[in-house]
């Protein structure tokens, strides 16, 4: 184990043989976690719109309801029928193993994320709390798009601290560069969280100062064009005339009819047009005191007081 954080410069050290099989049983125990019993729990209403919208694409159609989110989720669950209708899985099942596989995934990428940055415990550490955390695992079992940009959200923050640490060590860092371009596209073809796109940028300028890594503006370009070449190849409804007709009445609430939160026996509207008069702001200091597990609050505050120390010893 490590004895100081690697800080994003030079390799990462190898997992080496134990703590590659450790890893390789908190992945399997992940989605093990997330893919068992998936139909055990009827659909609810958000998912029945994924499921239609799924059967939908396998016959060329790709209007109707749902074209508010992208597509790259409901393309995994179109995957999951055309061969789960032939095995006999439920359509719940069918429609909740993309993201409960991308859970699992999810796994092994915090295990990288935390490896590049704090070593090979803190990735190990991670990995289990991602593992096992019951808040994660819920949500990962129900056909929900955070999943989905979860994860590339990961694999982009892991693409760009080796891209950083690639040219501080001198080695050419433009293969991660492109796979952050590819994440970014993932993330946008998951989810229309387009507050997210900035991360990139507000990285590099915050590691730039103390680092060899440099991007020149028509390099800032080219990725911008990968990404948005690979996002439209995904995720090219947007494009659609029909699109733009549903945009204009579900801009206006006029679609919506699943935009709500039943909480503290009430049910309460979800969508930014409520503001305070939707779901209560406290609802969020509520969930974290019911929903997330005692266990993964110590452990993760443990963990970040560890960060915080070797870095200031360093």
């Amino acid at each position: 184990m490590e004895s100081s954080p690697e800080q994003l410069r030079g390799r990462t050290a190898p997992w080496g043989t134990a703590a590659a099989l450790a890893l390789a049983a908190l992945v399997l125990f992940g989605l093990w976690l997330r893919v068992h019993g998936l139909a055990a729990e009827g659909f609810a209403d958000d998912e029945v719109h994924k499921w239609l919208a799924a059967n939908r694409y396998l016959h060329g159609v790709f209007s109707g309801d749902d074209v508010e989110h992208p597509m790259l989720m409901k393309w995994l669950i179109a995957l999951c029928i055309a061969v789960g209708s032939h095995l006999g899985w439920e359509p719940e099942t069918m429609t909740r193993l993309p993201n409960a596989v991308a859970g699992g995934v999810s796994v092994l990428a915090v295990a990288l994320l935390g490896r590049r940055l704090f070593g090979r415990a803190a990735g190990l550490f991670a990995a289990a709390l991602a593992s096992c955390s019951v808040t994660l695992v819920g949500y990962q079992r129900v056909a929900k798009e955070d999943t989905l940009l979860g994860l590339f959200l990961v694999l982009l923050l892991w693409c760009m601290a080796e891209a950083k640490a690639a040219a501080d060590d001198g080695r050419d860092p433009r293969r991660w560069e492109l796979f952050s371009a590819a994440c970014l596209a993932g993330m946008l073809a998951s989810k229309y969280f387009f507050f997210l796109t900035p991360i990139p940028v507000v990285f590099y300028l915050w590691v730039r100062r103390d680092s060899r890594w440099r991007v020149p503006l028509r390099r800032w370009m080219q990725l911008v064009g990968v990404s948005l070449v690979l996002w439209a190849a995904v995720n090219w409804s947007p494009f659609l005339p029909s699109t733009w007709e549903y945009a204009k009445s579900y801009t206006t609430g006029q679609q919506t009819v699943h935009g709500s939160l039943f909480f503290m026996g009430r049910i309460y509207h979800n969508l930014v047009e409520y503001g305070l008069r939707g779901t209560p702001p406290w609802f969020y200091a509520v969930f974290a005191a019911v929903k997330l597990a005692p266990l993964t609050f110590l452990c993760s505050m443990a963990g970040l007081c560890a960060a915080l120390w070797m870095r200031r010893d360093d």
